[in-house]
């Protein structure tokens, strides 16, 4: 692709992208995620990334299927209960480099023991179809074990444990909190003036002990947690000690958990 186009050139590309983005997804249900947080793409890489779709779509059209069991030519599936907990650590770290050689990667966003993780594997990813030739170099194929067991509870306490330990963090020059904030400049702008009161925090705890999930219109909760932490204004002049509740309001968007409203307990 031309790097060096003109303006012209370049809205002309523009139009071309979103042309073509439409027709992959009325053709072949393609869903393209924009978010006014991140910024657009220069057309000539777009460009570039509807060639590969477009590509990848022309080649499977009439490629056949097999199961993951059948792409790793069908490896003998173990008796868990016979196996130690070692033995099982062993046999799972086999099982996900035959994965891994054959382009499939599992994770999960949250820890899960190994004999969960090898149920998983030979029971629901083993099911799955695949291509049965490569049909790109480059292509990889990702399984999640959340995408399969959703667990709002936990991603909930890990989006607010991730959030307070980002607000905390006064090294961060990009104040990365704003991440886990739907909106900065409405009920939340106050967190911009916490942080900016103080020169230092000492973080000592948090748990999240309570949390309630809606799904009435728009999948919504609330959490209750306990925190403490003791904030140093500059030159440690001032130490104010933050013990005790602390609440949020979280949405559930195509990205994950957000927090739209968080409070913190009154310094002691």
């Amino acid at each position: 692709m031309e790097e060096n186009l003109n303006e012209e050139e370049r809205e002309k590309l523009r139009l071309e992208n979103e042309i073509r983005r439409i027709k992959l997804e009325l053709e072949k249900g393609a869903k393209f995620y924009e978010s006014s947080d991140m910024p657009s793409l220069p057309p000539e890489i777009e460009n570039e990334f509807l060639n590969y779709i477009e590509q990848f779509e022309k080649i499977s059209e009439n490629a056949s299927k097999i199961t993951v069991y059948e792409k790793l030519g069908k490896p003998p599936i173990v008796n868990i209960s016979e196996y130690t907990d070692d033995e099982l650590s062993v046999e799972l770290d086999d099982l996900f480099e035959q994965l891994n050689d054959h382009n499939i990667f599992v994770n999960s966003t949250h820890e899960v023991e190994d004999a969960e993780m090898y149920r998983f594997i030979t029971e629901d990813i083993f099911k799955q179809e695949l291509f049965a030739i490569d049909t790109m170099e480059g292509v990889i194929t990702h399984f999640n074990y959340e995408e399969f067991y959703p667990d709002d509870i936990k991603d909930i306490i890990a989006c607010i444990d991730d959030f307070t330990e980002r607000l905390l963090n006064l090294s961060d020059p990009d104040i990365l909190f704003e991440e886990n904030v739907l909106e900065m400049e409405a009920s939340n702008k106050w967190l911009y003036d916490f942080r900016a009161a103080y020169a230092k925090f000492d973080f000592h705890r948090i748990n999240v002990f309570e949390v309630q999930v809606s799904e009435a219109d728009e999948k919504a909760a609330t959490a209750v947690f306990d925190i403490s932490f003791d904030a140093y204004t500059e030159g440690k002049t001032e130490r104010h000690h933050y013990e005790g509740k602390g609440t949020a309001e979280l949405l559930l968007l195509s990205i994950g958990w957000m927090i739209e409203k968080i409070s913190l307990p009154t310094p002691i």
